[in-house]
């Protein structure tokens, strides 16, 4: 249970600052920490029950932490919200907080929230609390001014009490399919403008009472007692400390509805020079192991990159990629037509490893392999009748010096050549395209003599498309 008290000041009403309104901050001395709830199956994990961070994501991390000194909660009546607004970090935001993405694949947040809502245990159905994200939010003015939210979570059944005021702090673990994606910087470029995310509170169903009704709990100190520095507790800026104030977030909300029974649809300010805005806590998965600056799971999730084996991780990054096959191969004198296949991991620094073997070949021919650094399909006389096409654009490098023979058998389609292409890379530094790096992609084809053939006395395979590994 963490207990936490009320700033003499803040127990007042707030000054009012031209057209903006402050809330009245009523008091939550005692704040329970009610765990964590799996929003795809509905479990509520006690405190303490499991990591902070998940298992399955080595890579996790809190990307956005408005946690200083949970004090006070603003009374918020049904029908009317409060939107805050922070900033999470692109790579382009300047030190100390910058980021490493572009976009952050959000996989949990923290919510805190006072309600005078009873449980069912008292007949009742439990606390309910709406959370919206924005991508893209300009601070202190309506939701109708800004882009739709990218995320509303509607959350019920929540911790309470007796009907007696309550305060809590809930988990919300989106991992198993009810995760989103938010910018960095608004728009995943830091500009000094328009960098700012939203999120907004609202507590349907909380019931008019004589006294305060529950709402959501004020966070965020910048000078003493609290005195946490902007954007800190995050993956980015001191990692280490207990709790932070949210980057970007300043000491104000805007409040709207449609419930008359407090001031709505105006900027709302905290004053007595106490920095505060919405308690808001936000986890995100950090992976982005081919280093674009965007997660890994969008990256798979839009196409960008292949996942054969599903779990999770881009193929280029694993390794598993053992070439692509493209365009045509063309038909010899003897009815043969060559294949070229890879075996292992492609690898720009291994010296060994992966092999391209060119099988279907005319037996006890002459033959070659080379490489391009572009995919093509441009025909070898067509108009003549030939069959074959240059599969790669020029210029082009070989692979296999002399020409080595298919070997196999005179007349029979058995003859095969094959070349390590991790060692020809480390021991040609200087080949085409070098130096070789993760992510290049190689075009390799394979031919073979035939003499009479119309495509220039020679019969080609199909196109090899090879990515580099590390």
């Amino acid at each position: 249970m963490l207990t936490l008290h009320l700033p003499v000041a803040a127990a007042a009403l707030c000054l009012t600052v031209h057209a903006q309104q402050s809330p009245a901050l009523q008091s939550c001395s005692e704040i329970r920490d009610a765990g964590t709830l799996h929003l795809v199956s509905g479990v509520l994990v006690p405190p303490n029950s499991a990591p902070e961070f998940l298992p399955g994501l080595v890579s996790e991390g809190v990307i956005y932490d408005n946690t200083c000194d949970l004090y006070a909660y603003i009374p918020l009546l049904s029908g009317n919200s409060l939107i805050d607004e922070g900033r999470v970090p692109s790579t382009t935001s300047p030190a100390p907080n910058t980021g490493t993405l572009n976009k952050y694949r959000v996989t949990k947040f923290q919510i805190a929230y006072c309600t005078r809502t009873a449980s069912p245990a008292f007949g009742g159905t439990g606390a309910a609390v709406t959370v919206k994200f924005y991508d893209s939010y300009a601070a202190c003015t309506p939701s109708s001014a800004n882009p739709p939210p990218v995320a509303t979570f509607a959350l019920t059944g929540l911790p309470a009490l007796n009907g007696d005021l309550a305060c809590y702090t809930v988990t919300i673990d989106l991992t198993g399919g009810a995760e989103f994606y938010l910018s960095a910087d608004g728009n995943g470029v830091f500009d000094g403008a328009g960098d700012l995310f939203g999120f907004s509170y609202e507590l349907p169903g909380e019931p008019i009472v004589t006294s305060y009704p529950g709402g959501p709990v004020g966070a965020g100190d910048l000078t003493p007692p609290g005195a946490c520095g902007a954007g800190t507790a995050t993956y980015y800026n001191t990692p280490g400390a207990p709790q932070g104030t949210g980057l970007g977030n300043a000491d104000f909300c805007y409040a709207e509805g449609t419930n008359p029974g407090q001031p709505n649809n105006m900027c709302r300010v905290f004053g007595f020079g106490l920095h505060s805005g919405l308690q808001m806590k936000i986890y995100g998965d950090l992976a982005d192991c081919n280093g674009n600056a965007m997660p890994d799971a969008l990256d798979i999730s839009s196409g960008g990159s292949l996942d054969t084996n599903s779990n999770g991780v881009p193929d280029e990054c694993e390794c598993l990629n053992v070439g692509a096959s493209y365009c045509t191969a063309g038909v010899s004198n003897n009815s043969c037509s060559p294949v070229v296949s890879g075996s292992g991991s492609p690898s720009a620094s291994a010296a060994s490893g992966y092999v391209v073997t060119c099988s279907g070949m005319d037996g006890l021919r002459p033959s070659g392999m080379f490489y391009g650094l572009g995919a093509a399909a441009n025909p070898i006389n067509a108009g003549g009748g030939g069959t074959s096409f240059y599969c790669t654009t020029s210029p082009r490098q070989r692979l296999i010096t002399p020409m080595p023979n298919t070997g196999g058998t005179a007349g029979a389609c058995d003859g095969a050549i094959s070349v390590d292409l991790n060692t020809w890379l480390s021991t040609h530094p200087s080949g085409l395209g070098s130096p070789f790096g993760a992510g290049q992609t190689l075009y390799v084809q394979a031919f073979n003599r035939d003499n009479g053939n119309p495509s220039k006395g020679l019969v080609f395979s199909g196109g090899l498309a090879v990515t580099l590994c590390p």
